[in-house]
Parts: C-alpha cells; sequence; structure tokens
C-alpha cells in the first residue's frame, strides 16, 4: 500500500485525468522505495534479524526506524524476556536496561521497524521525487527564450535522473546512516 495515494499525487501534480494513473502509481511506486532505501521503510513492517555480539552492551538492528520488540531470542536459547531490554528506536539499539552486556554470540531479533505515521515533510519528499520523474519523463515545460526549467536548475549536471535537491533537504532528517 502506498503512503502517498494517487489521489493526492494527481493533486500534487495538478492532473485532473486518468490517462495517466498507471503510469503515476508506478512512479510512486518508485519514489517510495528510493526513499525507503535511504530512510528505512514508510510503513510498519515485521522483521527477523540474525545480529552478532561481541560481548557488548548492545545489539545493532539493520532496519530503522524500530516501532516495537517482539523478541530477542540468543540462538540456541530462550527468549529473553523484554521488560528488561531498553531500544533506541531511531538508531536501533537494543541494550539491558541495567547495563549489563549481552553474552557473545548470535541473536535472532523480531521486531517492528518502520512509521506508524509518515511524517510530513517525508511525505512531501515522495511527492516531490514523484513530480522529479513526472518531469524528467515529459521533458521540460518551457517558453522560447526562458530560463532552465527548475527541475533542471536543482539537480547536479548528469544526474537528472536522481534526487533534486529539494527532496534531499526534505528527507535528511532521516537518512541512516551509510545511505
Amino acid at each position: 500500500m502506498s503512503v502517498l495515494d494517487l489521489a493526492k499525487a494527481k493533486a500534487h501534480l495538478n492532473i485532473s485525468g486518468t490517462g495517466h494513473d498507471g503510469e503515476l502509481q508506478d512512479f510512486i511506486d518508485r519514489a517510495e522505495g528510493a526513499i525507503k532505501e535511504k530512510c528505512g521503510p514508510l510503513t510498519p513492517v515485521e522483521v527477523t534479524e540474525r545480529v552478532a555480539s561481541s560481548g557488548g552492551r548492545g545489539l545493532v538492528l539493520r532496519t530503522t526506524p524500530v516501532i516495537a520488540l517482539t523478541s530477542v531470542t540468543p540462538v540456541g536459547g530462550s527468549a529473553y524476556s523484554l521488560s528488561g531490554l531498553e531500544i533506541d528506536e531511531s538508531a536501533g539499539v537494543i541494550e539491558w536496561a541495567n547495563g549489563q552486556r549481552f553474552t557473545r554470540g548470535r541473536y535472532v531479533v523480531v521486531y517492528q521497524a518502520g512509521r506508524v505515521e509518515v511524517p510530513k515533510d517525508l511525505l512531501l519528499g515522495v511527492a516531490e521525487l514523484v513530480r522529479h520523474f513526472w518531469e524528467t519523463q515529459r521533458g521540460p515545460t518551457m517558453r522560447p527564450g526562458s530560463r532552465a526549467s527548475e527541475g533542471a536548475a536543482n539537480t547536479i549536471p548528469g544526474a537528472a535522473h536522481a534526487w533534486p535537491f529539494r527532496v534531499t533537504e526534505l528527507v535528511a532528517p532521516y537518512v541512516q546512516v551509510g545511505n
């Protein structure tokens, strides 16, 4: 399910007809996928992950933000009580509330990641990326003798198919480490 529905995307692009609905839905799906790659899931998803511990204070999860823990189980052992664990949702780090260390080994962690409600700036980032895909598909709409379109002026030369600066700025607070 899309976080940006087709009607809102069409309103953002000032499109009233239905002739391009399939193409627009494809652009919505691609924009959401691109932002998910940079910022993590936009909607809640269940994740089962094997995490290694070198005997440190925390377990670091790959998919953030974390909504809730379901279980933390040492491989070959019994699940831990979640009441003794704390989670940093944005960093995806699980620690013991009492400061103890995890034993060296592997753990299976089941958790919910994503967002219960998509922040408005991420939603606008999706809409603006859809606009960018739409404009690059259609070409600039310029009068003879006018300056370059905002879309062309808003990207790095040679990368016009990539992220416009306005999308980069909208999603910047949510970009995950390494992206």
